[in-house]
């Protein structure tokens, strides 16, 4: 319906256009010249002068101009052409006004010189008009098939940018799935040992993990971000959860109390923290380890720092650290570093989060609270 309507706005248009045209010039040859000619006269040689105008524009010229442009001789050859049919069926068009006696002659009607330079003037006058038509035209579609590019750019662009988004999504849970396992094998380890010492603590202990296993599990559920404040206490939990096998095990977390309602993804710091206790050595009182949080100008700074257990390769927790950094980059940004080493034994760990904004997030989440395991009975 919108195309019938578009195209009968355009017949209108072109009407109107023609009509204007046809009064206009009859009015000025007639008053210029003291000639007017019968109406029917007008209406055949107009009719002609239309179908030229329309013909040269829409089929010539095209024609002239498609696929092979070395084919120069196109151009010419239908100008000719056109001229020679203009010039001719204005002369037939005579011969048939003076057959029905529209037009009467004293003498045979001839195609002289005079007709034909005086019709082959009218025909290049028309035929300018109808090449500044046909570059109307085709600018007029090539401006509406650009912005149909564009239109269709920008919807492979934002489509794209949906894919994307969706990949990374995709990935995120991916990289969250690799965590969960990890964390959990190993601290079923821990309570395998701790069972050998202490039946009540070890169940204890199970209660607590299952606190934090429903939190690795729901964190798909508590939106990108969660204060970071709720994570660190399920890493303290989790420090308990290692002491149950080593009493002599102390780890810090240093922390400032702006810090626990800053947003952060989760599953972060547990990584962090699985990764000190796997390859970590605490049995040295003297190299405690510490997990120190620094947070200033929108960028958080975390460094951990612990004796590293002898004949351990580097970077043989590099997965899980690497996880961690493509996991912050989704998020954040490639400003994000992640960088570790060791020296003298000692493992130190600094990662940088930049654009991380304050807001009204509390410390409190969907994760349930975890009380703090109670070790005094150790033996």
């Amino acid at each position: 319906m919108k195309k019938i309507l578009d195209k009968l706005k355009r017949s209108s248009i072109h009407f109107i256009v023609w009509s204007v045209f046809i009064i206009y010039e009859t009015l000025i040859v007639g008053l210029i010249f003291d000639i007017f000619e019968n109406p029917v006269t007008y209406l055949f040689h107009y009719i002609v002068i239309i179908v030229f105008f329309y013909g040269f524009s829409d089929l010539g010229l095209p024609w002239s101009f498609r696929k092979n442009l070395q084919a120069f001789w196109r151009l010419p050859l239908i100008i000719l052409l056109s001229l020679a049919a203009y010039v001719f069926f204005h002369y037939v068009t005579n011969l048939l006004l003076i057959y029905i006696n529209v037009i009467t002659v004293r003498r045979p009607y001839l195609l002289d010189q005079q007709f034909i330079l005086k019709n082959i003037y009218r025909g290049i006058y028309f035929m300018f008009f109808s090449i500044g038509y046909f570059v109307f035209k085709k600018t007029q579609v090539e401006k509406r098939e650009k912005e149909q590019l564009k239109k269709l750019h920008l919807h492979n662009i934002i489509k794209q940018q949906k894919t994307k988004q969706e990949l990374v999504r995709s990935h995120n849970s991916m990289l969250k799935a690799q965590i969960a396992p990890h964390f959990l094998f190993n601290t079923l380890d821990f309570i395998y040992h701790t069972m050998e010492h202490n039946v009540q603590l070890a169940s204890d202990a199970v209660i607590h993990l299952s606190r934090i296993m429903r939190f690795a599990i729901d964190s798909d559920h508590m939106g990108e971000v969660i204060p970071l404040g709720a994570e660190i206490k399920h890493v303290e939990t989790l420090f308990s959860l290692y002491q149950l096998r080593n009493t002599k095990t102390l780890i810090r977390l240093n922390y400032s109390p702006e810090i626990v309602s800053l947003p952060f993804i989760p599953l972060v710091l547990l990584t962090l923290a699985e990764n000190m206790i796997k390859h970590g050595e605490f049995s040295d009182p003297q190299q405690q380890a510490v997990v120190n949080f620094l947070y200033k100008n929108d960028t958080l700074t975390i460094t951990t720092r612990n004796m590293q257990t002898k004949n351990i390769n580097i970077h043989s927790g590099k997965s899980g650290l690497d996880n961690i950094k493509k996991r912050l980059e989704y998020k954040y940004g490639t400003q994000v570093s992640l960088k570790y080493s060791v020296l003298n034994d000692v493992f130190i760990l600094i990662l940088i989060v930049p654009g991380i904004k304050r807001n009204h997030l509390s410390d409190d989440t969907n994760a349930p609270d975890i009380p703090a395991l109670n070790i005094s009975n150790l033996t």
